[in-house]
């Protein structure tokens, strides 16, 4: 009984036409390569759409939220500063957040990243807070 070649070798000898196959089967496997090549194709382009949707979503948020720390300066012109300041912070932490959640679509973004890039602002060098 002859051995035959492992899948891998016959699948490379095929694409070098070193097989020969009956013509129904080789137009049968262009089809199916065609149909293969349009899906990876077609999923290639959801990927740029879905990023693109996610960079003008990004920016969209990040407009927002310079609009609204426009409304907080003119808000706290009369308080004092440190309540200012106080809000700055929390609207960064906001935005940070924000950034991670959305980046996490094309990289893997973990709870406590999240956590830690948000409290950032506030200090963590104290013991008030452990992640």
């Amino acid at each position: 009984m002859l051995s035959r070649p492992p899948l891998a070798k016959r699948a490379y000898a095929l694409s070098l036409g070193k097989i020969d196959l009956p013509p129904e089967i080789a137009v049968d496997l262009e089809a199916e390569n065609t149909l293969l090549r349009a899906a990876l194709a077609k999923s290639e382009g959801a990927g740029v759409r879905r990023e693109l949707v996610s960079r003008e979503l990004q920016h969209r948020i990040s407009n927002l939220l310079a609009v609204v720390m426009a409304i907080a300066r003119q808000s706290f012109k009369p308080a004092d500063a440190a309540s200012l300041e106080a809000f700055s912070l929390r609207l960064l932490a906001l935005s940070t957040a924000q950034k991670l959640l959305i980046d996490s679509e094309t990289r893997a973004a973990s709870m406590a990243e999240v956590v830690a890039e948000s409290l950032a602002p506030h200090g963590l060098e104290d013991d008030r807070v452990a992640i």
